[in-house]
């Protein structure tokens, strides 16, 4: 897969609220616990992809992404991820 192939993929169709993704600062994609590439987060939006609650559906959100960023060496350490998704809670 090619870095913009990678992108592509990568941003779209997130699990989270559009409050937390607009936290979000980087994007981090990871396969097999792996750091593979990173981007700036410029922007969240929703998008007509929904995924299931326990209070219904809910728009996936996807991320305007900005050029890639260097993989910084805490990336490495990549925390247990809940559908796919884990962040900073700490921003």
């Amino acid at each position: 897969m090619t870095a913009d192939e990678l992108a592509r993929v990568s941003h779209r169709a997130w699990p989270l609220s559009i409050a937390t993704a607009s936290r979000m600062e980087f994007l981090v994609a990871v396969r097999h616990d792996r750091p593979l590439m990173a981007w700036h987060v410029l922007s969240a939006f929703t998008t007509d992809e929904t995924y299931q609650t326990n209070g219904g559906a809910r728009p996936r959100i996807g991320f305007a992404l900005g050029g890639p960023v260097p993989l910084k060496p805490d990336w490495h350490e990549v925390p247990a991820m809940r559908r796919g998704v884990a962040y900073d809670s700490n921003r």
